[in-house]
């Protein structure tokens, strides 16, 4: 599967899960896979998915203990990120 393809099922994945079509751990964990999946892509850019991700995931369990969460920001970050790769690989 190419980076381009893998992008954009991730915009899907993300756009799934701000609809709640999918759970946070569903979507955590397509991203987990996807970024394992990516190839040519800098290192410091997979550390940057890798801290969104983490992002997302703490912030659910704050949702969940009902904290204020701040998940959109980690969300617009990384959605901003997929369309800057897209470029990059289109």
């Amino acid at each position: 599967m190419s980076n381009a393809s893998i992008l954009q099922r991730l915009e899907q994945a993300l756009a799934q899960y701000e609809a709640g079509a999918q759970t946070r751990t569903q979507f955590v964990l397509f991203l987990r896979g996807s970024l394992e999946a990516l190839e040519g892509v800098p290192y410091s850019v997979l550390v940057s998915f890798g801290d969104l991700e983490k992002a997302i995931e703490m912030e659910g369990y704050a949702e969940e203990e009902g904290l204020e969460s701040k998940v959109q920001q980690p969300r617009n970050i990384l959605r901003a990120l997929l369309r800057d790769l897209k470029t990059h690989f289109s």
